[in-house]
């Protein structure tokens, strides 16, 4: 993160014990509507990532390493951001839209879990032992997580839902890292631009169908639909190879919602 200040260890302690509260918070007062759950993916996503970052940046501090600005930067934006999403779910109240009893969330939680480390093993045998530099901001947030995945375990416990979302930000914080060390391979004769559209479009198409599905249940989900909105701004203002990995969050953040709502099961 180009400019980022100083680094000091007491006030990325202070980030790091802020965010662990936020999680604390979570575990205590699990959603009990989707409207609430949205909200809920929003915080413990952000906590999550403040945590994760801040802990890198004191690790890093100590380490004398050059990622530590940028993690400590970054900890605080993601800090943050959990705080006014914490404000608007306890502004929302309960919120409408069901949970489905029946879903299973410790198994997609499980499901998702093994799918991030799958990819994060994928990102570091192609990164090889070389250090995260402190300007690749996807790669710092993949290392920091990386190295919390066991302290976040730790603080979800056997809570089904702060762990499936845990389990979400941990997988969506994969693609971005990974989608740029794999090259989108145009096939001879077709033009780039387009061919990367086709995928924004193809991304595109799929995210909207999970939040359909949401309203098809019931469910207002408005965060979700302004997150696709963003991204499909940012993805079609610059095309690039990799560009369509900025539906990740927001399109995992929609099936996770429809799978606790009881419209998706695979």
């Amino acid at each position: 993160m180009a400019g980022a200040p100083a680094a000091d260890a007491a006030s990325v302690g202070v980030t790091r014990t802020a965010a662990e509260d936020l999680l604390d918070e979570a575990s205590q007062s699990p959603p009990e509507t989707l409207d609430a759950a949205d909200l809920s993916l929003e915080v413990v996503g952000a906590a999550a990532d403040a945590y994760a970052l801040a802990a890198y940046a004191e690790a890093a501090l100590d380490a004398g390493g050059e990622a530590a600005p940028t993690a400590a930067a970054l900890a605080a934006s993601a800090l943050a951001r959990a705080q006014e999403s914490a404000a608007l779910r306890d502004a929302l109240g309960t919120g409408a839209g069901s949970i489905s009893r029946d879903a299973d969330l410790d198994g997609l939680g499980s499901l998702l879990r093994r799918a991030a480390i799958a990819a994060t093993d994928a990102y570091e045998s192609r990164a090889g032992d070389a250090p995260v530099s402190a300007g690749d901001l996807p790669a710092v947030r993949l290392a920091a997580f990386d190295a919390a995945r066991d302290d976040l375990e730790s603080i979800a416990d056997d809570d089904a839902w702060l762990g499936l979302a845990l389990a979400a930000t941990a997988f969506s914080r994969t693609v971005p890292p990974l989608a740029t060390q794999q090259a989108v391979r145009v096939p001879e004769g077709v033009d780039p631009t387009a061919a990367v559209q086709q995928r924004i479009a193809v991304g595109d198409e799929y995210a909207v169908r999970a939040v359909d599905a949401l309203a098809d249940a019931g469910a207002e989900v408005p965060l979700v639909r302004g997150a696709l909105s963003d991204a499909t701004a940012t993805a079609t203002a610059a095309p690039a190879p990799g560009a369509s990995s900025v539906y990740a969050t927001p399109f995992l953040r929609a099936r996770v919602l429809a799978f606790a709502a009881g419209v998706e099961r695979e």
